[in-house]
């Protein structure tokens, strides 16, 4: 599910996706226009990707996007609008994915021994250079 700015309508801020939703042999969680691209693929027995590799193309990149899948625990995430309002709350639990495009957001862990794995496009310039605490 798509979730979009309340100040500037088309802005993405974020993407949620349950793996009890899935039902699919593949879905792709992000719009082609954005950085950080995923999917899930739900692969039968001997599914062969020919071997491949990416050719080298130049892309403008101007901000951190970072995706979240929860391995094993839960947390409870909250995501802020591009002027840094509240826009929601949700948990996130085992193969749950959160893809964030824009905007801000924070996280807590709800169980004990939670892994969360995080995806970046990068390079990462450590945190006084790449973010902005919101101070919630």
């Amino acid at each position: 599910m798509l979730y979009y700015s309340k100040v500037k309508k088309n802005k993405l801020i974020y993407s949620h996706f349950k793996l009890s939703d899935f039902k699919n042999s593949r879905e792709d969680f992000s719009p082609d226009n954005q950085f950080l691209q995923a999917s899930c693929s739900n692969l039968s027995k001997d599914r062969v990707v020919k071997s491949h590799k990416h050719k080298l193309n130049k892309r403008l990149i101007n901000i951190t996007q970072e995706a979240w899948l929860v391995f094993k625990g839960a947390i409870s995430a909250k995501f802020y609008d591009i002027d840094d309002s509240f826009i929601s709350e949700i948990i996130l639990k085992k193969g749950d994915c959160v893809i964030l495009y824009n905007g801000g957001h924070d996280f807590k862990s709800l169980k004990k021994d939670t892994i969360l794995y995080e995806f970046k496009n990068g390079p990462y310039y450590g945190p006084e250079k790449d973010r902005i605490n919101l101070d919630k």
